[in-house]
């Protein structure tokens, strides 16, 4: 795939085109065959009734969403694995977040925008800021304040340490 300055000098026979790097992309995508998420709720997914989910979502295996869950756009929680994936009552999670297997998300937390938790669990009354990352597993004390763009990679046993 060749643009047409290069194809005149090319010594074999080449696909010409007007833009090879879109030619490209557009050719690899007919031979990807990764699985897309189906929209819907798997069987083993406990959604309350009162969970706000973006349309279109894909709930997956293991996944239990409590009262008031609010989740959104592009936001990534991974299905369970050795345990559910968690999320407790009026847990709200901004956009892009990326919510790792088995993480249990305690009631009443706040993530914001692009932050990555790890397995990490259970703590209630969180606010973790835009682009923070907790590298689990890891145990984080109730009524924690995690400042935007921190990296937590050990437990914080009490509020301030």
């Amino acid at each position: 795939m060749l643009r047409v300055p290069m194809a005149a000098r090319c010594p074999v026979d080449c696909l010409v085109v007007p833009d090879s790097y879109l030619c490209f992309a557009r050719l690899s995508a007919l031979f990807d065959e990764t699985p897309r998420a189906v929209p819907g709720i798997h069987p083993s997914a406990v959604i309350d009734v009162s969970a706000r989910v973006p349309p279109g979502a894909s709930t997956g295996p293991h996944c239990s969403l409590e009262q008031g869950v609010e989740i959104g756009a592009g936001t990534c929680i991974d299905r369970g694995t050795l345990a559910d994936t968690l999320l407790g009552r009026g847990v709200k999670i901004d956009n892009q977040v990326q919510i790792a297997h088995n993480a249990q998300i305690g009631d009443y937390t706040a993530i914001a925008g692009c932050a990555g938790i790890g397995g990490s669990g259970g703590s209630e009354n969180i606010v973790a800021g835009r682009r923070c990352r907790l590298v689990g597993p890891l145990e984080i004390a109730d009524h924690v304040t995690i400042t935007a763009m921190s990296l937590i990679n050990r437990s914080v046993p009490e509020p301030g340490s």
